[in-house]
């Protein structure tokens, strides 16, 4: 029998939830729930001969890139036997699940990796950041003692996004580099976190939202608490203010205010100028799947002009492999297939390139990428922009 990756059957969900279960330590009574979470569509079981050797979920959503959404496919729960670890199963499981994504007709795909050589062999690389702040409960006393502006006002609303709240978030995602564009399994992983009891509030100027918050306030050493900002947006700093003016008024039990925000953002223009402890818990890796719709899918900046020939070198996907012509202008690209090639790069390179996080020129000195000096300084202009990170993980 010839491995396979396909849409777990009914017959696969059993010995594929105890399979994942004992990968990441939780009870397999919770997979059900996780699968259904992800959608029957996108719960995928690897199967040998013997049987279920592995799997993984996707998770169907976008990727903000010069304020415009790409169409990406995100990988979770990526899980292989024990006993069939180091066979190459695993390796075998990813470039199905490469080639899978791009028939489903995303761009691009992202994930968090808990290894990442292993996903480099795939063709992912690093291509953004995902921050952690904390900071002292007492640190915020100084905001708290003001209180929210008299502009803005904090209040209780449903942890479930609505309309309203859907709306304003994403565009605050749009504007910045790597965000997601959600989908409603992330929205329920920032809302409803596993065994985590969250409330949400709503921050509004007059009767218009300018914010929100979600958040669980929680025990840690059975007397001491600490409040985990699980997710939260701002239209500016003034409302970015009054968030973190509300979760200074937890300061009298909370040891710490713990939170991941977008980077950057208002939200640290508005945090104190001392004692905030900041962390990078974690790089996340991005794929290049169809490269013109890559392209062409993205904004650019309206100032920018220019055009540069890609040579890729793909050898999980054909299609992706040749040259490309990319030529930019008013803030959107054209793709033909051509060109002259004069910009070498491999699937890791071009990943890393797309997304801002590292330049043409800093990839040759990497072996990533490799092309004449005319090609590499506008590459690196056209590619340039924030730090791409993002507040989520799935």
């Amino acid at each position: 029998m010839t491995p396979s990756l396909h849409v777990a059957t009914t017959d696969d969900l059993a010995p594929l939830g105890a399979l994942l279960a004992h990968a990441f330590g939780f009870p397999p009574e919770d997979a059900a729930a996780w699968f259904e979470r992800a959608g029957s569509e996108n719960v995928l079981a690897y199967r040998e001969e013997a049987g279920v050797a592995g799997g993984l979920l996707l998770v169907p959503m976008g990727q903000f890139f010069g304020g415009r959404s790409v169409p990406m496919m995100g990988v979770a729960g990526v899980g292989i036997a024990p006993e069939r670890r180091g066979s190459g199963a695993g390796l075998g499981m990813m470039r199905e699940a490469v080639r899978e994504m791009r028939r489903r007709g995303a761009a691009l795909s992202t994930l968090f990796p808990s290894t990442v050589p292993f996903y480099q062999r795939v063709g992912f690389e690093r291509a953004g950041a995902r921050f952690r702040f904390e900071v002292p409960g007492r640190e915020l006393a100084g905001l708290a003692a003001r209180g929210p502006s008299a502009e803005v006002r904090v209040e209780p609303r449903a942890v479930d996004p609505d309309a309203e709240l859907e709306s304003f978030q994403r565009a605050f995602a749009a504007r910045h580099q790597g965000a997601l564009d959600r989908g409603p399994y992330v929205w329920k992983r920032m809302t409803r976190p596993w065994r985590m009891e969250t409330q949400g509030f709503a921050v509004r100027r007059g009767d218009a939202l300018v914010g929100h918050v979600v958040l669980a306030h929680r025990q840690v050493d059975g007397h001491d608490t600490e409040v985990l900002v699980n997710d939260a947006s701002a239209l500016d700093i003034g409302a970015a203010r009054g968030i973190l003016a509300f979760l200074g008024g937890y300061r009298s039990i909370a040891e710490r205010v713990v939170a991941q925000l977008m980077v950057p953002s208002v939200f640290q223009a508005a945090l104190p100028d001392r004692r905030v402890d900041t962390g990078l818990p974690d790089f996340w890796m991005t794929r290049v799947l169809d490269v013109e719709k890559a392209l062409a899918s993205r904004g650019w900046g309206r100032a920018l002009r220019g055009e540069v020939g890609l040579e890729v070198e793909d050898d999980v996907l054909p299609e992706a492999t040749g040259r490309f012509l990319l030529r930019v202008e008013e803030g959107r690209a054209t793709v033909t297939r051509g060109g002259d090639g004069a910009l070498r790069v491999g699937a890791r390179g071009l990943a890393a390139m797309f997304t801002g996080f590292l330049a043409a020129s800093e990839l040759c000195r990497m072996d990533l990428a490799a092309g004449r000096g005319d090609a590499l300084e506008i590459a690196d202009a056209l590619f340039a922009g924030p730090l791409p990170t993002m507040n989520e993980m799935f």
